[in-house]
């Protein structure tokens, strides 16, 4: 999970990302995404995708809880423990 740093301090976060695209949507359902939005990045969970992939839900009002993934760069946050070599 990432944290916000209210001091405004650059912070460096490893993190294992893989693109979302409407192929791979329908493995990670309840995973973490990473987008930007209006400026700036934003962490949220998959509820669930669309039947053709290319929207997901999510809990982001601004976005009407829907979020297009074809038209906008969307990163699944993958657990580092689970990947590390």
């Amino acid at each position: 999970m990432i944290h916000c740093d209210t001091t405004k301090k650059l912070i460096y976060i490893s993190m294992k990302l893989i693109r979302l695209t409407p192929d791979n949507v329908r493995y990670y359902t309840d995973y973490q995404i990473l987008f930007k939005s209006r400026g700036k990045y934003i962490v949220k969970t998959i509820l669930e995708s669309s039947k053709s992939g290319k929207s997901i839900k999510i809990n982001h009002p601004d976005l009407q809880n829907s979020l297009q993934i074809v038209s906008r760069e969307v990163y699944v946050i993958l657990d580092s423990d689970k990947y590390d070599d």
